[in-house]
């Protein structure tokens, strides 16, 4: 079928539109379907839906204990994260914070302390994540303070600490310190002084002339013990406290595909009561289910203690949409970027297809990013014959769409020999035993694969008295890839 889509597109040019072409003459804008990451977003408020424990997590300056917030890739953690951090640049969000809270990103775009750990794993990962909170507290405190309001309030150890921490900065990330700069301000929606790090040492020279001497500049001390007093900078800031928003810590390099792996780099840090009882300092992680699901087995091999008594609950906060929750995201994002009120796809599509949204919501399966990427995927399909289909969302397109669809997200989430195995099996109820005999492997094996896609979500299980195990598969992708025969 692919195939001749294609071969379709290349001997009739003419039925073909791009996809931007086809989005207006439906009325929408281009950007509707294209932010399938939070990052891409450009109308998180519009688009957004919020969990009912959303301003538990957002909490207050008076109760910053650190939390958990986990659901599998595209459920939406980096969206809360961002929603979070909005909160804490506005005043609305100032007055449920009960104060002013600088928020700093741990994520992606801050991968030095990971690589650092890598490539050094005897010194313990807590040690390397103090260090990135360290600098970008320091270039927080650059950036964004004003000097003349801040001189008058800092203590001559202040002003010591900051120089020292400056040069070292300079010394070890020099190309990095505008960058971080930039980044952390264009949130604030601030442009940066091109000197401010010359600035900053000006006005503590002028403060304190030549009495920091070269010695303090080179003394070392580790990076969670100087967190205190940079967060007593950053208070004199006009800041009551400092939220940490830590996110995509599987999406490094080093990470990816490893949830073991990034398990071990979260596990000291979840168990530093050192850290986590820093005060005015809140840390909130967002991890992937499979990294969540496996920190009490990792602690328990690294022989460290979580410290969930020092968390605000002791369950992390579970992303878990509805099919109702889908059907409000695809209803808002689709009056987010038209002018005329429309909320449904159903008027774009021919008479052989019904309810085209609750087909999407249905296949989506409480997943907001895979809602994003099926509707894409419809609309490009649609693009490439649309003058054959009259603009129009025939069931042929659609099927297409949806086959493509489920196998690409099948892929990405479960292992390909697994994900083959169930469906080449071609039954929605699987026996252990039956599984184990059809493809040749011990009833052990066959438990272990099929309890690691129950983890993943695949699959439902239940025990009998005799002993057996059956599942059900409960992902509806698999099912229509079974049903297609793939």
């Amino acid at each position: 079928m692919e195939r001749g889509m294609k071969s379709n597109m290349s001997n009739n040019h003419s039925s073909a539109v791009a996809s931007s072409a086809l989005l207006e003459k439906w009325g929408f804008e281009a950007g509707v379907f294209n932010a399938d990451e939070a990052r891409k977003e450009t109308r998180l408020d519009s688009v957004m839906e919020y969990p009912d424990w959303f301003f538990e997590v957002l909490g207050n300056v008076k109760n910053l204990d650190f939390i958990i917030i986990t659901g599998p890739r595209g459920a939406g953690k980096s969206s809360i994260r961002r929603s979070i951090a909005e909160h804490c640049r506005n005043q609305i969000g100032n007055d449920i914070l009960g104060g002013n809270v600088l928020c700093v990103n741990i994520d992606h775009d801050s991968p030095n302390w990971v690589k650092n750990f890598v490539l050094n794993p005897q010194k313990p990962s807590v040690d390397y994540f103090c260090e990135e909170i360290l600098e970008q507290l320091l270039v927080a405190v650059l950036a964004y303070a004003e000097i003349d309001n801040l001189k008058d309030k800092l203590e001559k150890k202040e002003a010591f600490f900051l120089e020292r921490q400056i040069y070292r900065l300079q010394e070890k990330r020099p190309d990095d310190i505008s960058a971080m700069a930039d980044r952390l301000l264009s949130k604030y929606k601030r442009a940066r002084n091109s000197e401010f790090v010359k600035d900053w040492l000006s006005i503590i020279t002028t403060l304190f002339g030549n009495q920091i001497s070269l010695e303090n500049r080179t003394i070392e001390t580790p990076a969670i013990d100087d967190l205190p007093i940079m967060i007593q900078i950053i208070k004199k800031c006009d800041f009551d406290a400092v939220y940490i928003l830590v996110d995509e810590i599987d999406e490094y390099d080093s990470t990816t595909g490893k949830p073991d792996y990034a398990a071990e780099i979260v596990v000291p840090i979840l168990s530093s009561i050192n850290l986590l009882e820093k005060d005015s300092f809140g840390l909130k992680f967002f991890l992937s289910a499979p990294v969540y699901q496996r920190l009490d087995s990792v602690s328990k091999t690294m022989k460290m203690e979580i410290r969930y008594d020092r968390t605000l609950q002791p369950e992390p906060y579970i992303l878990d949409w509805s099919d109702e929750n889908i059907a409000v995201m695809l209803k808002k994002r689709l009056m987010s970027y038209n002018c005329k009120n429309i909320n449904s796809l159903n008027g774009f599509c021919a008479d052989d297809i019904d309810d085209i949204d609750s087909q999407i919501v249905k296949y989506s399966y409480h997943n907001p990013r895979h809602m994003i990427q099926l509707c894409d995927r419809i609309v490009r399909y649609t693009a490439r014959v649309a003058y054959n289909v009259d603009f129009h969302i025939t069931k042929q397109i659609f099927d297409k769409a949806l086959k493509d669809f489920c196998l690409a997200v099948s892929k990405s989430i479960y292992t390909e020999n697994y994900l083959r195995a169930l469906v080449d099996f071609r039954e929605k109820i699987i026996v252990d035993k039956k599984f184990a005999e059809t493809n040749e492997i011990t009833t052990e094996e066959s438990r272990e694969i099929l309890d690691e896609l129950t983890r993943l979500g695949a699959l439902k299980s239940k025990s009998k008295l005799s002993g057996e195990k059956r599942y059900t598969i409960c992902d509806p992708r698999i099912c229509y890839l079974i049903d297609c025969e793939f």
